[in-house]
């Protein structure tokens, strides 16, 4: 049985989605990046992190590249080229992604356009 650590507003929903895909059981502990009730399974506090034999397993892609290898299904042979060339389009699509996640957040918690302006008149 896999138990998945994390709620579905983050990476946790391809985890989620994937054990759904894949027709799997699975129990879920909802909380949030660095919350008790992550913490008291997973000292890092990260989420997702999927437990399995007593084992606390980080990343989301790892994580359902490991249950799609682990259930022969939602992938290609390892070693084959098709293989290859579905792991360079994940792995393009999300860079492309999470640079773009990035700077969105970037600028609007960490650098808001009203800081900016501060600094600006600063000078």
């Amino acid at each position: 049985m896999y138990t998945v650590l994390g709620s579905t507003k983050n990476r946790t929903l391809r985890v989620i989605w994937t054990l759904e895909e894949l027709g799997v059981s699975y129990d879920q502990v909802v909380g949030d990046p660095a919350s008790a009730e992550v913490k008291a399974l997973n000292p890092t506090g990260k989420v997702p992190a999927l437990i399995l034999e007593g084992e606390v397993l980080p990343d989301s892609v790892a994580i359902m590249t490991f249950l799609s290898d682990r259930h022969n299904a939602l992938t290609f042979p390892a070693g084959s080229v098709e293989r290859l060339r579905m792991d360079g389009h994940i792995q393009f699509l999300l860079e492309e992604f999470d640079s773009l996640l990035w700077v969105a957040a970037k600028n609007s918690f960490i650098n808001p356009v009203d800081h900016a302006r501060q600094r600006s008149n600063l000078c």
